[in-house]
């Protein structure tokens, strides 16, 4: 039997806003961050039949997607366009699992788009990338 519980997400995700943290609002899911480390082909003519690989030195923290519904008028989401716009912005943001568990990262929002075809009876959604930079930083 398994020990593992399972985690009824009900995670948030935060930007680093002046000195505290503020919830992205209006967050519907979240995708990250996807940690890999990539692998450095090191055949040579003395490799016999296939290729050799030994794993690259550093990890690449990945990114962090997240899908929301999105007010035009929020001053979160408007700050969020301008650090695409500004592109050397890099924030701190946290991310809170259900459980209370955080994660922390440092990145730069790469991408939000905003899908504006604002269906009758719909609501206005956007999706946002943030590219991480550095340690992820795990609990305890």
């Amino acid at each position: 039997m398994s020990n593992t519980t399972a985690i009824y997400s009900t995670t948030k995700l935060y930007i680093h806003s002046g000195s505290a943290f503020t919830e992205i609002p209006g967050i519907t899911d979240i995708t990250g961050p996807t940690v890999n480390k990539g692998q450095i082909d090191v055949s040579n003519m003395d490799s016999v039949s296939y290729r050799d690989y030994k794993p690259s030195y550093l990890a690449d923290p990945g990114t962090v997607s997240f899908d929301c519904q999105w007010n035009p008028t929020n001053s979160i989401h408007k700050m969020l366009i301008g650090r695409v716009a500004s592109g050397s912005a890099v924030d701190t943001f946290q991310m809170t699992f259900s459980d209370g568990t955080n994660y922390a990262f440092s990145g730069s929002v790469q991408e939000v788009a905003i899908k504006a075809s604002d269906p009758a009876e719909g609501i206005l959604t956007a999706t946002g990338q943030i590219r991480l930079s550095g340690a992820i930083v795990l609990p305890a």
